[in-house]
This record gives structure tokens, sequence and C-alpha cells, in this order.
């Protein structure tokens, strides 16, 4: 199975998307709390979290800083973890990192570790 074209933005997952039952929440809807607080105590503001529907998990945060817009995103398929900023000329990647643990308490310390490599904590 691949990844579908089908996300949930936070919050609770559109009960109208969930009728069959090959569509289950994805286990990353469960982590937008966590990586939130992960953003908010590094000084980013998270404006949206997505969190990809499929057998992989991958996930996208948008957040500001200072006026400035970032994502970062985990690339499931390819265990990656990636922090990009926007600039006039399109998303410029500040960093990116090998990432095996697709556990909450893994993407919490990793995404620790992302912010304290770009500088942008």
């Amino acid at each position: 199975m691949t990844e579908q074209p089908i996300f949930w933005r936070g919050g609770s997952p559109d009960k109208s998307i969930n009728k069959s039952k090959d569509l289950q929440p994805p286990e990353a809807v469960h982590f937008e709390p966590a990586l939130r607080d992960v953003c908010t105590a590094c000084g980013y503001e998270v404006k949206d979290y997505f969190a990809a529907l499929g057998e992989f998990g991958s996930w996208l945060l948008h957040m500001k800083r200072g006026g400035q817009k970032h994502r970062i995103f985990w690339n499931a398929k390819s265990k990656q973890l990636t922090h990009e900023e926007s600039r006039l000329d399109g998303w410029v990647e500040l960093a990116t990192m090998a990432h095996e643990d697709a556990s909450l308490p893994g993407f919490v310390t990793g995404l620790k570790v992302l912010l304290d490599r770009t500088g942008k904590v």
C-alpha cells in the first residue's frame, strides 16, 4: 500500500471520511499536541499539522517564527526529518536527518535535535 492523497488537518479526523474499514486514522494524528509543545518551547508558532493516511505515517508541521514561515516534515518512507524555511524563491532546506524512531518520544527527541541543528531554537 502506498501513501494516499488524504490528510487529516489537526483536530479530529472527518467522520465522513472514515466510513470505509480500510481508512483508519493514522497514528500520527495523536502526535500533534506533543510536537506542537516542542515547537512552541523553541519559539515557533505552529499554524497547521497534517498527518498522512497510509501505511508509512508521514506528517507535516507549518510554523512561524519572527514573521518567517517554516515547515518540518517526517518522510516516513525514507525515514527523514526535514526543516525548511520559506524564502522568495521557495522552500530552502535548513537541516535534514535520518530518523529511525517513529514513536512519539522518538519524534519529540528528533524534533529537538533537528531544531538545534538549524540554529533556529
